[in-house]
């Protein structure tokens, strides 16, 4: 997976293609509109229509707006309203709107005056000053509606870049916590697995001088439990798939402890093809083997069970133990992994429990059945 990368600023510009298409489109619409106004002002006078004198006279006005709209967009765009930047946008609007205003009064004389009725311009200062007063409310308004339109698209845009953002980085951050928890798991395998290997071959290098069949034997059952620990432990497999395995493990620890270790297992056939997490019993097992067999000078037990409880999947892994002991005393890494892969894989629907009755010590995972995710 690409590392996450600094989002860069997304452009407030919309993009020149559609930006020119709006204001043309816009402006030619209104133009439109303010024509067929004329039409019917006209009409309703009883005056004679000239299509060609209205849509004529009123076209100086669209021209304007086409020229300017672009100017007024860029400045406001260079001076935009910000919270902390009021007064530094305020007076250049206010100037600006001014100068539209001016422009359009101005263009608007020397259109009907100088074109249409081809007379003199030499009449524009007192005509400015005459019209002024009426017409430079109106542009100031149409200034300031298209001001306060690139301001809503820019809002509009900031706020939609924000949410791909957001929405990127949600993505990317399950991912990321997706490949650290499956990351996770693979530690764990790799810190618990180089235990009873390294003590298999330890007894293998032992028995070969002493029992070479034996040694043989174990040889193979070593064989078929590391194919079974080549699989990906974040993986949900069958029950009866991951109880082979531990019984393949416990095969090799009673080669090793012989007389001083005995198994048994007490599994409901129902269970069977219910889906848990690979390699989610052998460390218990491992674990008994550590705290019971390797500290009792005795026989030693273990005994796996596995049965269905109501929504949810019982698994036990059982030893017995040296008298007076507690749960604390079979605390090992195995047990905290197991807790934690729980934890991560089915959240707080999954229990572990230790308790410690008559000398025999129990672990107890309460798995539910509906609720199972890789």
């Amino acid at each position: 997976m690409q590392p996450i990368q600094p989002t860069a600023e997304v452009s407030e510009k919309p993009r020149l293609a559609l930006y020119a298409a709006v204001i043309v489109g816009g402006w030619l619409m209104v133009w439109l509109f303010l024509a067929g106004q004329a039409l019917v002002q006209a009409s309703s006078r009883g005056a004679a229509i000239n299509w060609v004198n209205i849509y004529w006279i009123s076209a100086p006005e669209t021209l304007v707006n086409l020229v300017l709209t672009p100017l007024v967009l860029m400045f406001a765009h260079r001076f935009p309203f910000r919270r902390n930047a009021l007064t530094h946008a305020v007076t250049p609007h206010v100037c600006a709107a001014f100068l539209f205003g001016l422009v359009h009064v101005v263009a608007s004389y020397s259109w009907c005056e100088c074109v249409t009725a081809a007379r003199s311009i030499k009449g524009l200062g007192k005509f400015v000053l005459a019209q002024a007063p009426y017409q430079l409310p109106s542009y100031i308004v149409t200034y300031a509606s298209l001001v306060l339109l690139w301001n809503l698209w820019i809002s509009y845009a900031r706020a939609r870049a924000h949410e791909v953002r957001i929405a990127t980085m949600v993505t990317e951050i399950a991912t990321l916590e997706s490949t650290l928890a499956t990351a996770k798991f693979a530690a764990l395998s790799a810190q618990l697995r180089p235990h009873f290997l390294f003590n298999a071959l330890n007894s293998i290098a032992v028995l070969i001088q002493t029992q070479p069949p034996a040694a043989h034997q174990m040889l193979i059952k070593l064989s078929a439990l590391l194919r079974s620990a080549l699989r990906p432990n974040d993986a949900n497999i069958e029950l009866i798939e991951e109880i082979q395995f531990t019984r393949d493990y416990l095969d090799v620890e009673r080669i090793r402890f012989q007389d001083r270790l005995s198994i048994d297992f007490h599994i409901d056939s129902e269970s069977n093809a219910i889906p848990v997490p690979a390699f989610i019993l052998q460390p218990l097992a491992e674990n008994a083997i550590k705290h019971g067999v390797e500290r009792m000078t005795g026989p030693c037990n273990v005994r796996i069970d596995a049965h269905i409880s109501g929504d949810y999947l019982e698994l036990s892994v059982s030893n017995t133990t040296q008298p007076k002991s507690t749960a604390s005393n079979g605390l090992g890494i195995a047990i905290a992994n197991t807790r934690e892969r729980l934890l991560r894989t089915y959240g707080a629907n999954a229990k572990l429990e230790m308790s410690v009755v008559n000398s025999v010590f129990r672990v107890v995972i309460m798995i539910p059945i509906t609720k199972v995710t890789k």
